[in-house]
């Protein structure tokens, strides 16, 4: 392929990385700095070449300023992945936004969010180093909606916690309930049991969809959900249990 510097002035020169095992360098494309790297089987330091790599994946930190204004180049990731990995087409930008975002949908999004400082056991190819040296986490994570306005939606997240459940270390159980496709029903962990919420079951989007059997939701975060971001359609919260999901997050709200 050719050098993506011969159509891009705004090119830094490529540099090796060998915690990635790939070149990197910046790029000024579409108004905003990205980070671009190429991989090759047989690249080495010395050796290779851009010309000879392969299509390159794109990583992007959006600043907002021009070149000419002194724009600064962002920051290669501290973990990367050679090869380029995207986003399954099932996650697609709602058109039917109004309708889609109703109370008791549950979708999943790619959700970026600082790293905290006392964070541990994060999967490394998840976290990036961002603008100012700091880092973000990043992730596919699952959310259902407890109340749309316009432009957004507030969302509660679902989470197995790595299979345990609310029986894991630091987890409220009061503040969480079984959630469940209503193709396979729902499931307690061992020594789950001061969980006092009901179930919340969900009509599947596909039957292909089940929910694994530590998912539990979470009433006491509610997160803000932009409607222009890619979500895929997971189901809606079955019509007898949308009194008690809406109760269930106010209750937590107030507490």
């Amino acid at each position: 392929m050719s050098d993506p510097s011969a159509t891009n002035p705004y090119a830094t020169d490529w540099v090796w990385s060998d915690e990635a095992q790939c070149y990197w360098r910046n790029e000024y494309i579409n108004d905003q700095w990205q980070v671009v790297y190429h991989s090759s089987s047989s690249a080495t330091a010395s050796t290779a070449q851009p010309s000879s790599m392969s299509t390159p994946s794109y990583t992007s930190y959006s600043y907002g300023r021009t070149p000419g204004a002194g724009a600064q180049p962002g920051t290669v990731p501290t973990q990367t992945t050679t090869g380029t990995e995207t986003l399954d087409p099932s996650y697609q930008l709602r058109t039917d936004a109004r309708s889609f975002y109703i109370r008791g949908r549950m979708f999943a999004t790619l959700h970026i969010e600082a790293y905290g400082g006392t964070a541990t056991g994060a999967d490394a190819e998840n976290v990036f180093t961002v603008k100012y040296g700091e880092k973000a986490y990043c992730q596919i994570r699952r959310f259902v909606v407890v109340k749309d306005d316009r432009g957004y939606c507030l969302a509660c997240p679902v989470a197995t916690y790595r299979g345990r459940g609310t029986t894991k270390r630091g987890v409220n159980p009061k503040q969480h309930a079984v959630i469940f496709t209503t193709n396979s029903g729902p499931n307690w962990m061992q020594g789950e049991t001061e969980m006092d919420k009901d179930p919340i079951g969900v009509d599947a989007a596909d039957p292909s969809i089940r929910l694994g059997p530590a998912s539990r939701i979470n009433f006491g975060q509610v997160h803000c959900i932009q409607h222009n971001v890619k979500v895929k359609d997971l189901g809606v919260v079955r019509l007898e249990d949308l009194p008690k999901l809406v109760a269930y997050w106010r209750a937590e709200m107030q507490n």
